[in-house]
């Protein structure tokens, strides 16, 4: 097994896999994801795809590598350029949204069993996490000794956020659930925290 993201260097084969296989995570869940049903949603063969993905277990790798490079990446855009955010609510409201809106993508993306068999995987969790906490660290508002404690807090949340969403029967947050957390959270991220 290969336990680095994703090259593009295919002509687009994995890329198209891998989105595939990520948004079918996102809708069913890891337990929906097959390498046959993933390369008949790409429009490739199988064949193709056990080149690129011997197992089940190295293309939800390769999804949960990806969506910790996502979630890097989006710490540092924001929503909504215009609203004049400091790096801790674009990071926050980010980390946030994913959690609320894609439960089943974070919930493989700290799979226990994939997090044990895969240092690369846990190296990410800890890159993104690291990435989190020095965006924490930048806001004024927060004293450099309680910056690690406010970003491993806000952490722990959405791994709270992601069990809330998946133990209800359709795994999903209702919209007025959403809809309320996402109230409070802004409340806090851009007031008072």
């Amino acid at each position: 097994m290969t336990d680095q993201p994703l090259a593009r260097s295919d002509g687009g084969l994995r890329s198209r896999a891998l989105a595939a296989a990520s948004a079918l995570v996102a809708e069913q869940g890891a337990e929906a994801v097959s390498v046959r049903t993933i390369a008949a949603r790409a429009g490739v063969g199988a064949s193709s795809l056990y080149y690129y993905f011997p197992t089940k277990e190295e293309l939800l790798l390769q999804i949960a590598l990806a969506g910790f490079a996502r979630l890097v990446r989006e710490f540092d855009e924001p929503s909504d350029p215009d609203a004049g955010a400091g790096p801790f609510a674009v990071a926050a409201r980010a980390f946030v949204e994913q959690v609320t809106r894609q439960p089943r993508l974070y919930d493989l993306m700290f799979d226990q069993h994939l997090m044990a068999r895969h240092e690369p995987l846990r190296a990410a969790e800890r890159a993104a996490f690291a990435a989190f906490t020095a965006r924490v660290a930048q806001d004024p508002r927060f004293p450099d000794k309680v910056a690690g404690s406010i970003a491993l807090t806000f952490w722990a949340l959405g791994r709270g956020i992601t069990a809330t969403a998946l133990s209800t029967p359709d795994r999903e947050l209702t919209p007025e659930y959403r809809g309320a957390l996402g109230e409070a959270l802004a409340y806090l991220i851009d007031r008072n925290l």
